[in-house]
């Protein structure tokens, strides 16, 4: 790749204000539906420091030298209710009752397609995006590899429609579990459930079977 990729931890979101936009576009046709116009006020407390994702320590930022160039979120699968449960309340807080209330079946169908079984001893990847102008430089994968390596088991949700996100996932090894989809407003929604594990070397399976005998 020829650029050294850093991952920093963010604990101040509001000093990188393009965060916002990138959280967005992360998962753009669910955040347009789900949020609709109070998407950066919603986005914003869910980056703000009271936030799980932030006190945590969950939100890094991707470097390139000293220039922010995307970020992530990951965390473990056994902490993903409580973030939601988060999400869920930042949207009650800022979204009016009238467009809350015109959204709720929206909500519930989607929460209904996500639930694809995952283990324990996942850790799952939220969001990770690159800046426009810094991709198909292998910055994604590298980040990728770096996961991969310290935590072995990771999985993550998609949306069928985001080609780019899937043809990048499956290029780094993430393979499809789960495939939920509802009818919305004449169209269709749906989101993948992509997980990998990294494989183990002949004697680390050796050593398992060993031990498990």
């Amino acid at each position: 790749m020829g650029m050294s990729v850093t991952l920093k931890t963010i604990s101040d979101s509001r000093r990188y204000p393009q965060l916002v936009e990138w959280y967005y576009m992360a998962n753009p046709i669910s955040h347009q539906l789900g949020y609709g116009r109070f998407a950066k006020r919603i986005i914003q407390a869910h980056l703000s420091r009271t936030s799980p994702l932030i006190m945590n320590h969950y939100l890094k930022g991707i470097f390139i030298k000293q220039s922010l160039v995307g970020f992530l979120i990951v965390y473990p699968i056994s902490d993903r209710f409580q973030i939601e449960q988060h999400s869920f309340n930042n949207l009650k807080a800022h979204m009016n009752r009238l467009s809350y209330f015109r959204r709720i079946r929206f909500y519930r169908k989607v929460a209904h397609i996500l639930n694809g079984e995952i283990n324990d001893d996942y850790y799952y990847l939220h969001s990770l995006v690159i800046d426009k102008s810094y991709r198909n430089q292998g910055i994604g994968s590298e980040v990728i590899d770096r996961l991969m390596k310290k935590y072995s088991r990771i999985a993550l949700y998609v949306n069928e429609k985001n080609y780019d996100a899937i043809q990048f996932y499956f290029k780094n090894g993430f393979k499809p579990v789960h495939h939920g989809q509802f009818r919305y407003k004449c169209d269709y929604y749906g989101e993948y459930l992509m997980c990998k594990e990294a494989s183990m070397k002949n004697e680390e399976k050796q050593l398992l079977k060993f031990l498990q005998y």
